[in-house]
């Protein structure tokens, strides 16, 4: 299964965890505690984020599956395997020659 991964996009994703969260699975953006419900306000490893007006959007279900498989809400192991199972992309024409 491993070798379904390519090795720019964990590159990529390693990168931008980086910049987001120093790679702190238990940071807030701006290091301003926020709810799961808030907009526009990031946490973890990738700084999931409530946007366009969804006070249930991809901040709000990372803390529901870290709940609901029983992790922690700052275990940064969790929050990489989350990350396989929310499969969120945002596709880009300059990002399908990788």
């Amino acid at each position: 299964m491993a070798d379904q991964y390519s090795l720019y996009v964990i590159s990529a994703m390693c990168g931008n965890f980086w910049v987001e969260s120093n790679i702190n699975p238990g940071i807030w953006e701006s290091l301003n505690v926020g709810n799961w419900t808030d907009l526009n306000v990031g946490y973890g490893l990738g700084q999931w984020t409530n946007t366009g007006g969804d006070t249930h959007g991809r901040l709000y279900k990372v803390h529901e599956w870290l709940v609901s498989n029983g992790y922690a809400i700052d275990d940064g192991d969790a929050q990489a395997a989350y990350i396989v199972i929310e499969d969120y992309w945002i596709p880009k024409a300059e990002y399908l020659q990788f």
